[in-house]
C-alpha cells in the first residue's frame, strides 16, 4: 500500500505508481492511504499490519513500520537532497522486514543532522516527490527481497511462517 502525506514530502504521482504496479503485478492489489492521522492508532495499526509492500515519503506516518508482519516490506522514500535512512528503517529491519530507502536525486547529503541551519533543512525536507520509475523498480526489489525472506524463513523456523507476508 501507500502510505502518502498530505501536505509536504508528497508522493504527487502516487496514481502513476499504482497503476503501473498493477500493470506490471496484476495480481498484486495496491491501495492508498492518503491520511493516517485520520485513522485511530490501532487502525493505522492494522493497515500497517494487513500490508506486504508499504511505500511512504519519509515522514512520521512511518512510525507504524513498527507494526508489519514479518518479511513485509517498506520503501521510505526520500525528496531530492534529503537522506536520513537510520531514522525509521532500523524498525522494519528489527522486524525481520525488508527496509528499501530511495531518495530523489543525486546530490544526496548523506547526513542530515549536520545541517544545522533549520531553515535550511526544513525547505530540502518539505519538497514534494515525483518519482514514479525508481518507485516502481523498488517495489520489484522488494518483491524479490521477500521472497527471500520467505525462503529463509522457511528453512530455518517455519512455525514462524503464519505471523509473516509469506502466505496468506
Amino acid at each position: 500500500g501507500i502510505m502518502n502525506r498530505r501536505t509536504t514530502r508528497v508522493l504527487v504521482k502516487s496514481e502513476e505508481i499504482m497503476q503501473t504496479i498493477k500493470f506490471k503485478f496484476p495480481d498484486f492489489e495496491v491501495i492508498e492511504n492518503n491520511d493516517m492521522g485520520k485513522l485511530k492508532p490501532v487502525e493505522q495499526a492494522k493497515w500497517a499490519y494487513s500490508m506486504d509492500v508499504i511505500i511512504s515519503p519519509h515522514g512520521q506516518q512511518l512510525i507504524n513500520a513498527a507494526f508489519i508482519r514479518q518479511c513485509a516490506a517498506v520503501i521510505e522514500v526520500y525528496p531530492r537532497d534529503y537522506l536520513l535512512p537510520g531514522f525509521f528503517l532500523p524498525y522494519v529491519n528489527a522486524l525481520n522486514g525488508v527496509a528499501i530507502a530511495l531518495n530523489d536525486g543525486e546530490n544526496t547529503r548523506q547526513d542530515m543532522s549536520k545541517i544545522r541551519e533549520f531553515g535550511e533543512r526544513k525547505v530540502i525536507r518539505a519538497q514534494n516527490i515525483t518519482l514514479v520509475d525508481e518507485v516502481v523498480e523498488a517495489f520489484t526489489f522488494a518483491l524479490e527481497e521477500i521472497n527471500k525472506c520467505c525462503r529463509t524463513l522457511n528453512e530455518t523456523t517455519p512455525n514462524e511462517l503464519e505471523d509473516s507476508v509469506c502466505f496468506k
